[in-house]
């Protein structure tokens, strides 16, 4: 957390608080059709075969899926694969990144078991879970505050484990920091501020919305057991930061993910989609 705002050994912010992804699952809709609920040591491969059961069963949208990089990396990082290599150069057409980039993709084209949430009347994943929509979710603990909130029946039902591994595990890993303007004619008292909203502040931001703690001393406090699962997490988590030469990613990151979008709807191959990608990369990211 604390290596996430640091650039050259200067440190710009300090962490809000931080979030990973886990597995949520809805027992009741597991119960109904028979199907064993996902666990901790789920691959993605026996998570697949318990989906298509839902399916089988009747289950019109057994998992949400974001056509999101940022949602692709936890199976490209699973498979064995990565974003980019140790020298910053787009790796998605190396095999394993292939891999594990092709089996995200199946899981809407091929094995039609994945929807995007406004598929199932829903304009987020949190949503279409509470409407019970849908049978299963990766989401973060953002969601939980949102679902006792607002779905508590749900909420009550809920079960959350680990994400699945294939050649080993992989989530990731969010966080946003607070900050001083450089600018700010008040920097005493908005030190003063930040010192409150990583301490007490962020202990009302653990318990009221469910996210997790960056300051251990918090983290230490926060003993919700449906919790423990995304801390456990953050020991193999993927930080959301692609590392690039010039520190620029947010142009590729757009563009990669309007490609999984048109994959998702067959607009393209997937080896259409990584030739765009190969090709135009280096100009996305200057």
């Amino acid at each position: 957390m604390v290596e996430a705002f640091q650039y050259k050994n200067r440190t710009y912010g300090i962490a809000k608080d931080f979030s990973t992804l886990a597995l949520y699952f809805n027992k009741s809709i597991f119960d109904k059709c028979g199907v064993a609920y996902p666990s901790n040591d789920e691959t993605w491969d026996s998570l697949l075969i318990k989906l298509q059961e839902l399916k089988k069963k009747g289950v019109e949208y057994p998992i949400i899926v974001n056509p999101e990089l940022t949602r692709m990396i936890p199976f490209i990082n699973s498979f064995g694969g990565s974003v980019v290599d140790s020298n910053m150069k787009v790796s998605l057409s190396q095999p394993n990144s292939k891999k594990g980039f092709q089996f995200y993709i199946d899981l809407v084209t091929k094995y039609k078991v994945g929807y995007e949430a406004s598929a199932a009347g829903a304009g987020w994943e949190g949503e279409a879970f509470g409407k019970e929509n849908a049978a299963v979710m990766m989401s973060g603990p953002w969601c939980l505050g949102f679902l006792k909130g607002s779905y508590p029946n749900v909420y009550n039902k809920m079960g959350i484990v680990e994400m699945p591994k294939n050649v080993k595990r992989s989530t990731m890993v969010y966080t946003v920091c607070w900050a001083i303007n450089r600018q700010s004619s008040n920097k005493d008292a908005a030190w003063e501020a930040m010192k409150f909203l990583v301490t007490e502040g962020q202990q009302i931001f653990v318990e009221k919305a469910g996210v997790l703690g960056s300051n251990k001393n918090v983290a230490a406090k926060d003993t919700d057991p449906i919790k423990q699962v995304f801390y456990k997490g953050a020991d193999y988590a993927t930080p959301w930061k692609i590392p690039t030469p010039t520190g620029l990613f947010s142009k590729a990151n757009d563009q990669i993910n309007s490609r999984i979008k048109d994959l998702f709807y067959n607009k393209i191959t997937l080896d259409e989609a990584l030739k765009q990608i190969n090709e135009n990369y280096d100009s996305w990211i200057k």
